[in-house]
């Protein structure tokens, strides 16, 4: 028999009677492996071996010939190669250098495919600012040359299209990062107080700005990180401070008009109070999320988790997110994200109907709001 095994990117044509064990094909490879880099890593040892199509794992103790056919292909995955806290030790998956000008653009493409309408110029420029405050530290493996051509694009109010929705915040906001990246480079739609909404690379011409080229590695470094979410959240503290204090007044206002006492919220309560408590809707808060809302909610669940199941090999046997050559396409991962998504927003459909049914009761004043607010859209 003759065998052909790949060890960190490297084949070797490994002979072999078929008796032998496949611990022996293992440690026969990392042998060869050995001898073509002069002996370097004589410590490495072998964690698994796997059929290189479908990635079946092999028992150290079968004999070859019972699993393994004349000619197959096998990977020998080493104890040291890049580790998943759940599935251990994977061999690592080798780009051609060549590739690297294709990888890094189409990275980003892939990633970049939010749905929506696009953010606001104010929350553009909000998650700008957070970026490059991040890129300045210097942790990200960017180019200086790069950080001040988004410093360059903040400075003249120059903004590409981010989809408002489309990030889960889990790993990073890796979409809407992606779209602000593409801008940068000339891609998709960009807006600036002198040309409005535009093409990319003619909004930067305009404003005398050069199109972004990106170095090794640096695809991946604009993408990384979860500048949305802080910038949003920045802003939602903020609003919320707001609201707070106004829902503050509009409760003491409401509690004059309806003849309401104070003495509820003294720590002695109800000891020189002539009357035990005012009505339920003055003291709390009514909340309630009916049971139809649960259903309509968990059917959203189930199809995001539908969606998991057949974007994960693990559990489809397909290709991991439906595609060919995983390491140079993405697929349907950033579908999925966008799906997890937006179940936040079935959420807050439900919630709003569930509040129909505690009428003529009400919740907080800036619940309220938030309840017209989606009643208009929604309409």
């Amino acid at each position: 028999m003759k065998l052909s095994v790949r060890i960190r990117g490297d084949w070797f044509a490994v002979p072999c009677k078929g008796t032998e064990k496949i611990s022996w094909l293992g440690d026969e490879s990392l042998r060869r492996h050995f001898k073509t880099k002069g002996g370097a890593g004589q410590n490495e040892k072998v964690y698994e071996v796997r059929k290189a199509k479908g990635g079946a794992i092999l028992d150290v103790d079968d004999p070859i010939r019972d699993v393994l056919d004349d000619s197959d292909f096998v990977t020998v995955v080493l104890a040291s190669d890049m580790s998943s806290p759940v599935t251990g030790p994977a061999e690592p998956v080798y780009v051609e250098e060549k590739m690297y000008p294709f990888l890094k653009e189409k990275y980003l493409s892939l990633d970049g495919n939010s749905v929506g309408p696009p953010l606001s110029p104010e929350r553009t420029r909000m998650l700008l600012a957070c970026r490059i405050n991040i890129l300045a530290k210097g942790y990200s493996g960017i180019s200086l040359a790069t950080l001040k051509q988004y410093i360059a694009a903040f400075n003249a109010s120059c903004l590409p299209w981010v989809p408002e929705k489309g990030t889960v915040g889990a790993s990073g906001d890796l979409a809407p990062l992606a779209h602000l990246a593409l801008g940068m480079m000339g891609e998709g739609k960009m807006w600036s107080p002198k040309s409005g909404w535009a093409d990319a690379k003619y909004v930067l011409e305009f404003n005398s700005l050069e199109p972004i080229k990106l170095g090794i590695k640096e695809g991946i470094a604009l993408i990384n990180g979860t500048q949305l979410i802080s910038a949003l959240g920045a802003e939602a503290v903020e609003r919320a401070d707001c609201i707070s204090r106004q829902a503050d007044i509009i409760a003491a206002f409401t509690l004059d008009v309806l003849k309401g006492t104070t003495r509820a919220f003294d720590s002695k309560s109800h000891r020189f109070c002539d009357r035990v408590q005012d009505a339920y809707t003055l003291r709390c808060c009514p909340q309630a999320l009916d049971y139809l809302a649960i259903a309509v909610h968990e059917l959203a669940n189930m199809s995001e988790r539908r969606i998991e199941r057949l974007v994960n090999p693990a559990l489809s046997e397909l290709p991991a997110f439906l595609t060919p050559d995983g390491g140079l396409n993405s697929g349907f991962m950033m579908a999925h994200c966008t799906a997890a998504s937006l179940v936040l927003a079935i959420e807050l459909l439900a919630a709003c109907q569930a509040i129909e049914f505690l009428r003529p009761l009400k919740t907080t004043p800036p619940l309220e709001e938030v309840y017209r607010l989606v009643r208009t859209v929604a309409a």
